[in-house]
């Protein structure tokens, strides 16, 4: 049996987009998700922490891509 419970990954993007950014390792305050994010994510709580969200089609060669056109290669 799986201990643990499932986590929503937009509470996931919160979670590493406000660490990043209060350690100053979030470059421009910019996250690259796909348009599955919840909307009310972006607008009620990534945006009012100075955030910006840039979606990606669904798949992760789309947010790898996207990544690597803002930050260079990643190294993954």
């Amino acid at each position: 049996m799986t201990k643990g419970r499932p986590v929503d990954g937009d509470y996931i993007l919160y979670l590493w987009g406000q660490t990043l950014q209060t350690a100053q390792r979030l470059p421009g305050n910019l996250i690259v998700s796909t348009v599955m994010a919840n909307l009310g994510f972006e607008r009620e709580t990534w945006e009012k922490l100075g955030g910006k969200l840039i979606r990606t089609a669904v798949g992760d060669q789309y947010v790898r891509s996207r990544n690597a056109a803002y930050w260079g290669n990643p190294g993954w």
